[in-house]
């Protein structure tokens, strides 16, 4: 995670750590300023999936921003974002020799988890895209 603190940090965006239970995220980015909630984060290895996610969001498309008022629109961005830093924290996180190397290996999801220090869900979204790749 140290990784990513640097990253963040050598490219100005700053990161608080709140424990509140009234913010009703898990981690948020505003402009160059990542909050990780940690009311909502359950381990080190989820806030540091939530913070490679919203560093996706900074070097991928930087924030939300309602671009017209159609909603329906402004939905279809909203995904596109959200698969862009998803895909940007997958690949920073987990390489795809990594991934293929454990599941050789003949382990589950939640032992691929463990060994790459990441959650299971990070673990199946590589596998989507990686498996085509």
């Amino acid at each position: 995670m140290e990784e990513l603190y640097i990253e963040a940090y050598s490219n100005n965006i700053n990161i608080i750590e709140e424990y509140n239970e009234y913010f009703k995220f898990k981690a948020m980015l505003y402009k160059n300023l990542i909050i990780l909630n940690d009311f909502f984060l359950v381990s080190n290895i989820d806030k540091k999936c939530n913070l490679a996610h919203e560093l996706g969001h900074f070097f991928t498309d930087f924030y939300y921003i309602n671009y017209t008022d159609n909603s329906y629109f402004n939905s279809l961005i909203e995904s596109r974002n959200e698969s862009r830093a998803e895909r940007w924290a997958i690949v920073k996180l987990i390489s795809k020799d990594a991934l293929m190397e454990q599941i050789e290996l003949g382990l589950n999801v939640f032992e691929i988890a463990e060994n790459l220090e990441v959650t299971e869900d990070l673990v199946r979204k590589a596998y989507e895209l990686y498996k085509n790749v």
